[in-house]
């Protein structure tokens, strides 16, 4: 069977005040398992929805909804040896943090090898026991005058 990994992180930003400049957000994402081959289908790369792909909740519609840009957010760096996983937000992306109450991230591989293998990290989630594999978003901003 030939299936095409998804992954939704979902990130409030009522801590960001709302006079602030954001001016770097990086995701850290814990590897709790690896299948396959994920490295030979490319880098995962990140689209931006306000506040959420679709309906609220996750439903089967959230996998083909359109982004709230189109523009890519930025790449996940997938070395196979390291346990976290990074993802720096583009400048594009980070215009679009200041002033929204939150933001949803869809993680997807550019490419599908067709091999019918199931190549994919898995990461830790945010309901996961062990908090240092949850995933955290880090933001630095800077205050107007």
């Amino acid at each position: 069977k030939k299936r095409e990994y998804k992954t939704f992180i979902s990130v409030s930003g009522a801590t960001v005040p709302q006079n602030a400049t954001v001016t770097e957000a990086t995701l850290s994402l814990y590897r709790t398992a690896t299948s396959g081959s994920p490295t030979s289908l490319g880098n995962l790369s990140a689209l931006i929805a306000i506040p959420q792909f679709g309906a609220s909740g996750l439903t089967a519609s959230d996998y083909q909804a359109l982004p709230s840009i189109t523009d890519n957010c930025g790449t996940v760096n997938t070395p196979t040896n390291a346990t976290t996983h990074t993802l720096l937000l583009s400048t594009t992306c980070l215009n679009l943090l200041p002033n929204v109450g939150g933001i949803q991230l869809r993680l997807a591989y550019p490419n599908n090898n067709n091999n019918s293998s199931q190549d994919n990290f898995r990461y830790g989630t945010g309901n996961q026991t062990t908090v240092s594999r949850r995933p955290v978003m880090t933001m630095k901003y800077i205050l107007a005058d």
